[in-house]
């Protein structure tokens, strides 16, 4: 497994749903919502901007995170399966990096021989000013 982690300074949350829920990308029977009460993207969306606001100004200070993890595509298994097993190790790896932020993610399978999970974190926790240092 591969894992990526990009911090994103600017709070552009609509352009990474878009990106992350892309239609030729992203099939939405794996979207996973984490603190949104929802796997809906809209809906996770209107979370994450309305949790944005507690977020105090700082210089170069993180808005988000974008994260990715990557796994190799498994001769004799079926693509279904896959994301299946991928969206759940997505679910445990945001309950585990960051259990009280508002998360969303989504699959891509655009790729030849790996499928990923694109993964938007929230800087702070939910309700909370607290910021969440995620290192990389």
């Amino acid at each position: 497994m591969i894992i990526k982690s990009m911090p994103r300074k600017d709070a552009s949350f609509g352009q990474l749903i878009a990106y992350i829920t892309d239609d030729g990308k992203a099939d939405s029977d794996y979207f996973y919502g984490h603190n949104t009460f929802s796997n809906d993207p809209g809906d996770a969306l209107l979370v994450i901007q309305d949790n944005a606001i507690h977020l105090k100004a700082r210089k170069n200070g993180n808005s988000m995170y974008h994260e990715i993890l990557s796994i190799t595509r498994e001769d004799g298994m079926q693509l279904p399966e896959q994301k299946a097993a991928l969206r759940n190790i997505t679910a445990r790896y945001i309950e585990q990096r960051a259990p009280n932020s508002v998360a969303f993610a989504a699959i891509h399978d655009d790729h030849e021989g790996h499928i990923h999970s694109h993964i938007m974190l929230s800087a702070n926790e939910l309700g909370s000013s607290k910021k969440v240092r995620i290192t990389r």
